[in-house]
């Protein structure tokens, strides 16, 4: 599968003087794996669960999510279609909430899965976390829906052909990419434990959401 192409004035943070092609994606993963090395490393500090033998399990920063949700109302994109009566109007208002928050879901279930364990404490946890993402929009029955779906096409198409249909989809609206990919980071930095797999999804969720390494460290420090 052909890898998407990263220009290389996004990486001059981080590019030694003459730096090749072949020099640009080995800077960008090092970037971005000692971001998020770096800000695990912060919240293990503040973790007493650890000392205190408390139970481990994944634990989203909420306040991260409601930055992310807030962020999106004040861009207006909370706007549901027009109003339409009956069973219709059921029906074409989770067709909308489906199609506005699938992405940020599907990038959510492949981070949390990426482990190969189905926990359903972390399902939980993600499942809470879409819920303050679309402001209480999305209810049990539709969240079900959606996760069903997404372990569908994982299963279907894998995880990489997924995340570079979430990139094509999101292409034209960087506060979606960023969105998604802040949300990933949180997952991956919400419990006890910075799984390799998880550094290298990050990575390719960066690449196919076109999130550049300076913006991706920038996303990172935010959280």
């Amino acid at each position: 599968m052909q890898q998407p192409a990263i220009e290389p004035f996004l990486l001059s943070p981080w590019l030694p003087p003459r730096a090749g092609k072949h020099c640009q994606r080995f800077w960008v993963k090092s970037a971005l794996i000692r971001a998020l090395h770096l800000r695990y490393a912060r919240r293990v500090e503040l973790d007493w669960t650890r000392v205190t033998g408390a139970p481990q399990t994944m634990n989203i920063d909420t306040t991260v999510v409601q930055r992310l949700r807030d962020a999106l109302v004040a861009s207006g994109q909370f706007a549901a279609p027009g109003p339409v009566e009956g069973a219709a109007a059921q029906g074409g208002s989770d067709q909308f909430l489906l199609e506005r928050f699938y992405p940020f879901a599907e990038t959510l279930y492949f981070m949390m899965m990426v482990d190969d364990l189905a926990d359903p404490l972390e399902l939980d946890a993600i499942r809470g976390a879409m819920r303050i993402l679309s402001n209480g929009a999305l209810g049990d029955n539709l969240l079900d829906d959606i996760f069903s779906r997404c372990r569908q096409r994982a299963q279907e198409r894998g995880v990489e052909a997924c995340l570079q249909e979430i990139g094509a989809t999101l292409a034209s609206d960087r506060l979606d990419r960023e969105t998604a990919f802040t949300l990933a980071a949180a997952v991956a930095l919400a419990d006890h434990e910075l799984l390799d797999a998880e550094t290298a999804l990050m990575l390719s969720i960066a690449e196919w959401f076109g999130i550049s390494g300076k913006r991706a460290m920038a996303l990172l420090d935010a959280l």
